[in-house]
């Protein structure tokens, strides 16, 4: 209960580096697994708080399914502008989403879809998933049969830090200068 979750995630971090590596070398590489959250400009998002409600329950998904996790959020600024990378590289770069075709997934307002795809997203083949949603569906994710011996490798839900999402929040962002400079 004690381990910090970017201990339990180092593995994780280590093959989302190296596999971003291969895939940002312009190598087209369909070995590599990528899961993307997405919020468009004219998407159905919701508002911050729900978005960042999706990027963390996309990001477990990632995390359990060994999928390198990525976002790519321009509306109704970039993220980047406000939250940089800090133990992982989620930034969207190149021509990663022209790959993604018709695999796309809105769960927008869709919570009992969510949770019924959950097998289908685990096994997705594809090589890149893009998912939009706008809610925090964790104890979806542990309870999923599919999921359930990397959760347990993880130790979650039963030894999980007492602030899982602020743990998470802090594996993915640091705030950008700008933000800082705002803050004073």
């Amino acid at each position: 209960p004690d381990t910090p979750l970017a201990v339990r995630l180092a593995e994780y971090i280590e093959f989302h580096r190296q596999a971003l590596t291969k895939l940002r070398s312009n190598r087209v590489d369909s070995s590599v697994p990528v899961l993307v959250y997405s919020c468009q400009p004219f998407a159905q998002c919701g508002g911050h708080g729900d978005r960042l409600n999706g990027i963390v329950t996309v990001f477990l998904l990632a995390v359990l399914t060994r999928r390198v996790f990525l976002i790519d959020s321009e509306s109704p600024l970039p993220l980047h502008m406000f939250l940089v990378p800090h133990m992982i590289d989620w930034r969207v770069q190149g021509s990663i989403l022209a790959t993604a075709g018709l695999r796309h997934f809105s769960y927008h307002d869709k919570r009992r879809q969510f949770e019924a795809d959950i097998s289908r997203l685990a096994s997705f083949e594809d090589p890149t998933l893009v998912l939009s949603m706008n809610y925090r569906m964790i104890r979806s994710l542990f309870e999923a049969p599919v999921l359930q011996s990397e959760v347990t490798r993880l130790g979650l839900p039963q030894d999980a830090p007492p602030f899982l999402v602020a743990d998470i929040f802090d594996v993915l962002f640091a705030p950008s200068r700008l933000l800082r400079f705002e803050l004073g």
